[in-house]
């Protein structure tokens, strides 16, 4: 069940990606990771990828389950990448801030 932090709008749509890119042990591994954020119109580093792994993979084992994945999406976690991006603390996020493309797909 996705964290009740999670956008309520997109728990139906997390559970289709995660299913859908996860193995038959219903975990995404590092590989898979990439190619279901990409799902959700986030494209990361490789860099931020291992970041953000370590950051929410909560029992170690290098792999997601879905509560793992989730907490991605989670509020508090968007506020500390947006935080981190927003460099020059203006409440906007800008090319310079980012250093990287996040865009969303629709």
């Amino acid at each position: 069940m996705p964290p009740p932090s999670l956008i309520a709008d997109h728990a139906s749509e997390l559970e289709r990606i995660f299913e859908e890119h996860a193995g038959e042990d219903k975990k995404l591994q590092p590989a898979e990771l990439t190619p279901a954020l990409v799902a959700m119109g986030v494209q990361l580093t490789p860099a931020e990828m291992r970041d953000t792994l370590a950051r929410v993979d909560a029992d170690g084992d290098g792999e997601l389950d879905f509560d793992e994945f989730a907490s991605i999406f989670e509020i508090g976690s968007l506020r500390e990448v947006f935080d981190e991006m927003d460099a020059d603390k203006s409440g906007f996020i800008d090319e310079v801030g980012v250093g990287v493309r996040v865009w969303y797909q629709r």
